[in-house]
Formats: C-alpha cells, structure tokens, sequence
C-alpha cells in the first residue's frame, strides 16, 4: 500500500523490502520491478532516500539483472557508480565494482572489466573483507580463464553464465 501513498521515504522503503523478499524467493522479474521503483522515485523525489540505502538496492538490483540475464541493463548501472563512490563505503563499492566488471566480463569487454574488478579486490582487500575478496577473484578467474581459451567469447541467450563458441 506504500507504493501508493504520497509520503515517497516510505514508498521506498517498502518497496525495496519487498524487492528483497522477491529476490529470495527467486521472483526475479516481480524483485526488479520493485527495485526498479525505488530507483525511479528516489530520482524524483530528492531527499526522500539517502544513498547508502540507494546503493543498497542497487547492489540488490544487480543481482536481479544477473538472474534476469539483462548483462546489458547490468552494465547501465554504472552511472549510478559516482554515487557510490562518494559514500565512502568500501564493502558497497567493492560489491557493486564487481557486478560492473562481472557483467563486462559476460559481455566479452575484458578491457572493461579488468579495473573494475582489479579496483574490487583492492578495495576488499583493504577492508580485509573475505567476501568481497572472494567475488573480485572468481570475476577475476573468469576473466583470465576466459582470455585463455583464445576464442571469441559470447553470451549464451538461455544460459546465465559465459559460452564459448569458435
């Protein structure tokens, strides 16, 4: 009913748990229109979540992309990376520096994805956070994996995941 209301801070609110639910229970498509929302609303109503909730769902909303199999709306996510940037989080900015380089790494752009995910693992390590560590590295292990078949990488339309063809 808060997706309704006039008061946006807790239209967001409630959105994005209900985002959260929807992850958890794999409604991937029900998740990411409740994240998209949150993201929308919070544009148009400056103030009405900060940005460390914001980054929050954004994290969040990744996810959703990845299980949807939208590398490319995955990849759009990285206007919002200035923002998170600027919140001094390192955990969030390490996580969402991943998705951004993983998604590069499924959408054959090595030469994108290497920063990215090189500046994750930096970041976690700095943190000593063993959880972002570990999802630079396997972004990074594809990466290099991948580079080393020697082949033209592509995407895979009913797979989530990385296909090789020749």
């Amino acid at each position: 009913h808060y997706g309704r209301t006039r008061r946006a801070d807790k239209a967001v609110r409630y959105l994005a748990l209900a985002g959260d639910k929807s992850l958890r229970v794999y409604a991937v498509e029900e998740a990411h229109e409740r994240f998209r929302r949150v993201v929308e609303l919070s544009e148009a109503v400056p103030g009405c979540a900060d940005d460390v909730f914001l980054a929050d769902v954004l994290l969040a909303w990744a996810r959703a992309y990845y299980y949807r199999k939208d590398n490319h709306g995955l990849v759009e996510l990285q206007r919002y990376l200035p923002r998170v940037e600027a919140l001094g989080d390192g955990r969030q900015l390490s996580l969402f520096l991943f998705w951004l380089g993983f998604a590069h790494v499924i959408g054959a752009r090595g030469d994108a994805a290497r920063p990215l995910l090189e500046r994750a693992l930096a970041v976690g390590e700095a943190l000593g956070d063993d959880e972002c560590v570990g999802f630079a590295c396997m972004g990074l292990m594809w990466l290099y994996m991948l580079k080393a078949f020697g082949r033209v990488l592509a995407v895979h339309p009913d797979v989530v995941g990385i296909a090789l063809r020749d």
